[in-house]
């Protein structure tokens, strides 16, 4: 768990990307239907 704290922008970044993802796919279900 170390690396999490000497790497934490990196973590944050990405945990940032793949929740934007995420909201994209959300999203773009949700306009579909």
């Amino acid at each position: 768990m170390l690396f999490i704290i000497h790497n934490g922008r990196y973590i944050v970044y990405s945990v940032g990307v793949f929740l934007m993802e995420e909201i994209q796919l959300i999203l773009a279900k949700n306009l579909k239907t």
